[in-house]
Parts: C-alpha cells; structure tokens; sequence
C-alpha cells in the first residue's frame, strides 16, 4: 500500500494535481484503518484459530508472536502518515 501511495501522489504532485494527491492520502488512511480493524482480531487470536485447525502448541504459538510484526507496521505505517 505504501509503495502503490508513493507512486501516485508522485504523479499527482508532477503533473500539478496537489488536490489529488490529498485525496490519495486520505483514501490510503481510510484502506489502512478499515485493514487493521479488519485484521487485528486475527493477528491477536492467532494461536487459538491456529490450534483449533490442529496446529500444534508451539507452532502456534510461534505464529502468534511473529503475526504481531505486520500489525505494529500496519499502526506505524498510518501512524507515519498523520505526521
């Protein structure tokens, strides 16, 4: 998503469109927060939906610390834009 917004508000921002480019970003903030919204139950029950489809225990478990990566980036990457 980020490398798709730096794309177009770069086009936007050379052909002079500088209205557009908001427009991008404001959407971005829109598609990223209704992501995480969307993602965040699965990345925090992770472990438990994992082992009800019969992983095993540490595998889970495992997974549950990893999926927490992409979600911190997804809260800093909407962070970032505000700033």
């Amino acid at each position: 998503m980020g490398s798709a917004l730096e794309t177009l508000c770069g086009q936007a921002y050379g052909a002079g469109q500088i209205r557009m480019m908001g427009i991008y970003m404001q959407r971005s903030w829109v598609i990223l927060f209704t992501t995480a919204l969307f993602l965040l139950p699965v990345y925090i029950w992770a472990p438990p939906i994992l082992s009800f489809f019969g992983e095993a225990p540490h595998i889970s478990k495992a997974a549950g610390i990893i999926l927490v990566i992409p979600f911190c980036q997804l809260v800093l990457s909407l962070e970032s834009m505000f700033t």
